[in-house]
């Protein structure tokens, strides 16, 4: 399943339709159909092979009341891990909170990474907020824990998504432009391609959101998001990236 393809904001619910009959409709009619709801803006999803499925929360204005991340049941979304992970408020330091979570994936060890900016929209994140955490996906304990130093993350940078090859982990940074590599088995972290114009937004390129709608705030400001979406592929040879 991609991110963004069928997240929709409103009340929590869950599609009640039998899988039989969504399989069905789907083979003959093929449609978009509603996986899940939530009440908090989100831009992520990450589903394991149980079936078990997360959503991330970024707190940008106007969105800062969410847990961050949770795991959604039949409820709905419920936070995860449900600790003081997901009891970031503004002013807090969030050096052991989740503030700013912009992706999270599940890949082959299982555990469900998150990124995290560290700092909600328009603010700088303090030393150590910036960081990637794997939790647990049932007991929700902590099992990789890395934050980022000025050099692998310099002032203005933002780390944005993640993926994972072997013990490489390969980070884009959407402030600076710049990929952040990270060995899981030395515990060595370096960047490469900082602010190279290979990552960062056209200068006259414009930005655009949902339908089209290009992105401002409301004095007419335009963001510039650099190096966002990235893909590793299956052998490992290859990596890409782009800015959206």
């Amino acid at each position: 399943m991609q991110r963004r393809e069928f997240i929709s904001g409103s009340l929590a619910a869950i599609c009640l339709a039998s899988p039989v009959l969504a399989f069905a409709k789907s083979a003959t009619k093929p449609a978009l159909q509603r996986f899940a709801q939530s009440p908090w803006l989100s831009n992520g999803i990450a589903v394991a092979t149980d079936g078990s499925c997360f959503l991330n929360f970024p707190r940008f204005q106007g969105h800062l009341k969410s847990p961050a991340l949770a795991r959604i049941t039949e409820k709905g979304p419920v936070a995860f891990p449900g600790n003081q992970w997901n009891r970031w408020q503004p002013g807090d330091d969030g050096v052991n909170t989740l503030v700013n979570v912009n992706a999270c994936h599940i890949f082959g060890d299982n555990l469900l990474w998150v990124v995290d900016q560290g700092a909600a929209e328009g603010e700088k994140p303090g030393p150590g907020a910036a960081k990637l955490i794997a939790f647990d996906r049932t007991s929700g304990e902590v099992k990789k824990l890395i934050r980022f130093d000025k050099t692998s993350l310099p002032e203005g940078g933002a780390p944005n998504d993640l993926r994972i090859h072997g013990s490489l982990i390969y980070v884009t940074d959407s402030g600076l432009g710049g990929i952040i590599i990270h060995d899981l088995a030395s515990g060595k972290t370096v960047r490469r391609l900082s602010a190279s114009t290979l990552l960062r937004k056209p200068e006259n390129a414009i930005q655009r959101g949902f339908k089209g709608r290009v992105l401002q705030d409301a004095s007419g400001k335009k963001p510039a998001v650099h190096s966002d979406v990235i893909e590793v592929t299956a052998d490992g040879e290859w990596l890409y990236y782009a800015t959206p």
